[in-house]
């Protein structure tokens, strides 16, 4: 019993120490020292999303079902009003055009994940803390 003791203090004072020698590293105040102090604290963060309320009164009990969730409602906020209605001709304002964009999968995400979540919602109502927590499921049907 006491060697449990000993071998747990001896445990917690090797961590103790990878942590000064952590801390004392160049680039203290940046995310890794945030890192620590997280997890320290033992507050580390969630990387799923939680369970989401669906229109029925019944929540999603999957990744997936989160997904296809959130991806028709942004689907539903970016329609058109009357998309058989042609495009509007307007004058040509310069020499080159954009004929492709090309948005790949890490961009998006390293978008959705640098929000700025103190910020107000968008003209689509959607939070930038749900955007940046949902980062990960939202960057695939985003691309």
């Amino acid at each position: 019993m006491q060697e449990d003791s000993g071998n747990q203090q001896m445990g917690d004072k090797k961590w103790e120490e990878n942590l000064r020698r952590k801390l004392c590293c160049p680039g203290v105040g940046n995310i890794s020292c945030w890192s620590l102090v997280k997890d320290k604290q033992g507050t580390d963060h969630q990387e799923s999303i939680p369970p989401l309320s669906k229109q029925d009164s019944t929540v999603t009990t999957s990744s997936k079902e989160n997904t296809q969730l959130l991806a028709s409602l942004f689907s539903g906020k970016i329609k058109l009003g009357h998309p058989q209605q042609p495009s509007p001709q307007l004058v040509q304002q310069c020499e080159k055009t954009v004929t492709m964009v090309e948005v790949m999968h890490q961009q998006v995400m390293r978008l959705l994940q640098g929000l700025d979540t103190q910020k107000a919602t968008g003209p689509d109502d959607v939070s930038p803390h749900l955007l940046k927590r949902c980062s990960q499921e939202l960057a695939v049907p985003l691309t």
